[in-house]
């Protein structure tokens, strides 16, 4: 994985303006818990999950969907994390892709700290 050798991106994320977030910070919270719950069923079962993907796209092998299950429970939750914080980021992870970022010059106005927002997540059980 490319996060091995130290380039560890989002690779899915949910995207939102602040005026989404003014406006409408119930349906922001709502979309948001409904894809984290989904990913946490998904990574429970993947089974009929990964059935609909072969159906949907029979180049999908159910095999190699069930081989990979491992390495996206890996990205999904990082060392340390709980399921219930499954879609929770941190300051240091997006320092780091800031940093990169800058170095490869392909950004030039970045801040870790107003990169994300944690506080639409559901809260540990």
């Amino acid at each position: 994985m490319v996060s091995e050798i130290g380039f560890n991106p989002y690779s899915s994320c949910l995207i939102v303006n602040e005026h989404w977030i003014d406006s409408q910070p119930e349906l922001v919270r709502q979309v948001t818990q409904a894809v984290q719950r989904g990913w946490q069923a998904y990574l429970d079962s993947p089974e009929a999950a990964n059935r609909l993907i072969h159906q949907d796209n029979p180049a999908m092998e159910i095999d190699f969907l069930s081989k990979a299950v491992p390495p996206i429970r890996k990205l999904c939750l990082p060392d340390g994390f709980a399921k219930t914080e499954l879609g929770k980021m941190t300051t240091e992870r997006w320092t780091t892709l800031e940093h990169q970022l800058r170095e490869l010059g392909l950004v030039t106005a970045v801040s870790a700290s107003d990169a994300f927002d944690n506080r639409f997540l559901s809260k540990a059980d």
